[in-house]
């Protein structure tokens, strides 16, 4: 996989209202991908739960390490493949520039 993740980038993790804390809003728009590779690497889903879990928990947990090791879902090949889109910034995943304001 060539996958230039913009998690590890400044794009912050997403809290939805279902109480989930998603790696990031285009994982959570898709979140039946990120349920099923759960189920495939006998991971639990709940680990994400924020209502049982901090936050801080959540982003250290053994789920979220094995998930960042692979990125292994359609969505993260679609939204941070570095051959996934074209733009003004040659060679660049779409929104490469984007910043938290800190």
């Amino acid at each position: 996989m060539d996958i230039d993740p913009k998690c590890f980038k400044d794009m912050p993790h997403f809290l939805s209202s279902d109480g989930f804390l998603y790696p990031c809003c285009f994982v959570y728009t898709n979140k039946h991908e990120l349920i099923e590779w759960a189920k495939q690497n006998n991971t639990d889903i709940d680990d994400l739960n924020i209502k049982n879990h901090k936050a801080q928990d959540i982003k250290n947990s053994d789920f979220m390490k094995k998930f960042n090791k692979s990125f292994n879902i359609d969505t993260c090949r679609r939204e941070c493949g570095r051959t996934s889109y074209s733009t003004t910034v040659f060679g660049q995943p779409k929104w490469e520039n984007y910043k938290t304001n800190k």
